[in-house]
């Protein structure tokens, strides 16, 4: 059985999962329960490669220094932007390094010069975007006086590493886990299992029942080389919208019933991100961990809204395109994190016109934006994203894929009606008469996986 860093794979499930649980809960004493946590996390992060567990521990071990050094309080500055900087060029090297060779490629050929620039064969750690920023809000909530820095480089350790939010969030600050990994229960709680067992069973459904069942039939549609109707093209933004949601919610439900049964309570990720009533409301409910750091280590360190109209505008601008690229090096986040920061300018514009609508028509035009946002985050180039974006803005092959097009359409209208009407969110007052249903969801949800288990989606960021 070959093991793959993947929550839905057989061997996470089968083997990972219970051994870790039954050496974790073994262990009487806390500081145990501590290492176990930083092992597993290590162990779970090699299956992807033993070199990137490496990576993370060099990566922990300098953020714990320097944090160390921050809170000795002389040149504190210093420290933090050589922690700031350590992490940012981690992340430019293996992550942005060839996007800027190509960049740099393209800047000569425009100018008539030509020039060859030697490749170097980079391999993404996967999650890299997730753990950078957790050790980086580390040290600036140190610099800040936010949390006291540890002396104890095992728990630094474990927090970094945790495997449950470890390759796809939630983002967890350390001052959230601190004082849960100073207080780790000795023996498991059967509330906890019961919400663990429930949210990791919905989310395992999501992801496998769900998204990938949606994927099936909209990746052909996403080819470039695909030729769409209009229909088609609407069925592929539209699914792709709910493909995303289901499989990145999906880890996020996954992670959090991961964390009850270690007895720690990771942050919410989601809150019914599809009833959202404007853009502004949707970035409040969908990443929450993700743009809730970027609010508070970016967006108010720029100013946010307090230094008029042009700095505001300017700020949010600058914060989505970063948030966009965060995503991967590409034009086309780049766009998507822009066109977002549009929309949110928009919406303060006409903030008043907005909130005299009826809230099912500021549901529904928030909805469409957010879908006509997806194309470009799924799109391969920026001309890919035009070339769907015309197939779905000016009628064209209505009689194209009919047969395709429309069954699938009314079934992601019904996923949306769900959406709508169903409040699908994280909510940690869930009770223990639910296990039997998420027993039942995760039966059916292994029943699903007699093929290749597929990486989540969040996984390539």
């Amino acid at each position: 059985m070959a093991c793959e860093a993947l929550f839905n794979s057989p061997c996470f499930l089968f083997l990972f999962l219970p051994a870790t649980l039954v050496l974790y809960w073994a262990v009487p004493h806390r500081t145990w329960k501590v290492a176990m946590l930083a092992v597993s996390g290590l162990v779970f992060y090699s299956f992807w490669d033993v070199r990137f567990a490496g990576l993370l521990v060099a990566t922990a071990a300098v953020d714990y220094v320097l944090a160390l050094r921050i809170a000795a309080g002389t040149r504190k500055k210093l420290w933090l932007v050589c922690s700031v900087s350590f992490n940012l060029g981690i992340l430019a090297v293996f992550k942005y390094a060839l996007f800027a060779l190509d960049g740099f490629r393209s800047l000569f050929a425009v100018l008539g010069s030509p020039i060859e620039v030697p490749y170097a064969s980079i391999v993404l750690p996967v999650g890299i975007s997730f753990f950078t920023f957790k050790t980086m809000s580390y040290t600036i909530d140190v610099y800040r006086g936010e949390v006291a820095a540890t002396r104890n480089f095992l728990k630094y350790l474990a927090f970094v590493s945790m495997f449950p939010d470890l390759v796809a969030g939630p983002i967890v600050r350390y001052r959230s886990i601190s004082s849960q990994l100073d207080e780790l229960p000795r023996v498991p709680q059967p509330n906890h299992l019961n919400l663990g067992l429930y949210l990791f069973s919905i989310g395992l459904a999501k992801k496998v029942l769900i998204a990938d069942t949606i994927a099936q039939t909209i990746d052909p549609l996403w080819s470039p080389t695909a030729t769409l109707s209009t229909p088609g093209a609407w069925v592929a933004a539209v699914g792709f919208s709910l493909q995303l949601f289901f499989d990145f919610s999906g880890y996020s439900d996954m992670a959090l019933g991961l964390g009850y049964f270690l007895g720690l309570r990771l942050p919410q990720n989601f809150d019914a991100p599809f009833q959202a009533s404007s853009p502004s409301d949707f970035w409040k409910r969908w990443h929450i961990s993700l743009s809730s750091w970027f609010r508070d280590y970016l967006y108010i360190p720029l100013g946010g809204n307090r230094r008029g109209a042009r700095r505001t505008a300017l700020n949010l601008m600058l914060v989505m395109v970063l948030a966009g690229m965060w995503h991967g090096a590409s034009w086309t986040f780049a766009a998507w994190g822009a066109f977002h920061g549009l929309l949110l300018l928009g919406h303060r514009a006409l903030e008043p016109q907005w909130a005299s609508w009826p809230s099912a028509v500021q549901k529904t035009c928030t909805f469409f934006l957010i879908t006509l946002g997806w194309v470009l985050f799924r799109a391969e180039t920026v001309d890919h994203a035009l070339v769907v974006y015309a197939r779905m803005l000016v009628p064209t092959g209505l009689t194209e894929g009919f047969a395709l097009s429309v069954p699938v359409l009314v079934g992601v209208s019904l996923l949306v009606a769900v959406l709508f009407v169903g409040p699908l969110r994280n909510d940690a007052t869930l009770r223990a008469r639910h296990a039997v249903f998420a027993a039942a969801a995760l039966f059916a949800s292994i029943v699903m996986l007699n093929v290749r288990p597929s990486p989540f989606l969040y996984y390539r960021f």
